[in-house]
This record gives structure tokens, sequence and C-alpha cells, in this order.
């Protein structure tokens, strides 16, 4: 099912992200959004509506909270 590869697409996201602090992932719109979705339920912040039309990009990153801080976690700045 979609759903069950979005989700496996996602761990795969994230445990990448922790590792190298940067990926990229390219696909088609549908799978997209599922993605898009499953990350946001996991509290990383993007476009509330991601779009699905061809040739579209979507940034997405994690906030940490240190103390009453919201800090981007992105080590590339």
């Amino acid at each position: 099912m979609s759903e069950n590869r979005a989700i496996k697409a996602v761990v795969v996201l994230i445990d990448n992200a922790e590792e190298h602090h940067l990926v990229a992932l390219v696909g088609h719109g549908f799978f997209n959004m599922m993605i898009a979705k499953e990350l946001q339920n996991r509290g990383w912040i993007g476009r509330r509506n991601t779009d699905s039309n061809h040739w579209k990009c979507t940034t997405y990153f994690l906030m940490q909270l240190k103390g009453a801080i919201a800090v981007k976690r992105d080590r590339s700045l």
C-alpha cells in the first residue's frame, strides 16, 4: 500500500538527515504529498498544502525546543 511505502520513505529520510544533515527526495506529486503528511505528523515543518504539480520543490526542517526558544535544526547554516 502507498501509505506503508511513504512511512518507509520517511524513516529513510529522517535517518539520513540525522546522519548527513541534508537529504533530497525526488518523486511524483501524490507520493510526495503522502511523504509530506507523514513528515508533518512527525513534527517536521514545511508547506501546509503540498503541491502535486510537476517540477515543484518543498523544503522541510525539524524544529527543536530549547527552553522557550524554537531552534531550526539545520547544520548547514
